[in-house]
C-alpha cells in the first residue's frame, strides 16, 4: 500500500537516491560494509522501485510479486544492491507500510 508522500518527503527519498549513488560511486569500503550487515531477503514488493518514481522495468505478476524485466541485464547501480544500510528502510517506510523482507540489527 502506497502512501501520500509530503514534498519534504520527497526531497528525502532524492537525498537517498543521490546518497546511494555517491557511495556507489566515491565509497566502495561503506558499501560493501552496509551490504555485509544486512540480514532478511528480499519479499518482491517492489517498494524499493518506487522511491523516487515508478521505475518503468518494475512489472508485477498475477500474485501481486514484482519483477525487474532488466535484472539479468543492465540496470542502474542503485538497484543492485538495496537496501545498503537502515537507512535505506526508512526511506522505503515512507512510502509504504508493509514491512521490508531486509533488516539491519541495531
Amino acid at each position: 500500500m502506497n502512501k501520500k508522500v509530503t514534498i519534504a518527503e520527497r526531497l528525502t527519498l532524492w537525498k537517498g537516491t543521490l546518497r546511494r549513488l555517491s557511495m556507489h560511486l566515491f565509497n566502495k569500503k561503506q558499501l560493501r560494509k552496509g551490504i555485509a550487515s544486512r540480514q532478511g531477503e528480499c519479499i518482491r514488493c517492489g517498494m524499493c522501485c518506487r522511491l523516487t518514481f515508478n521505475c518503468m522495468w518494475l512489472t508485477f505478476d498475477s500474485e501481486g510479486q514484482s519483477t525487474c524485466r532488466k535484472y539479468n541485464a543492465i540496470r542502474p547501480v542503485n538497484c543492485h544492491h538495496f537496501p545498503i544500510d537502515r537507512r535505506d528502510i526508512r526511506d522505503r517506510n515512507i512510502i509504504s507500510d508493509c514491512k521490508c523482507g531486509y533488516y539491519f540489527d541495531e
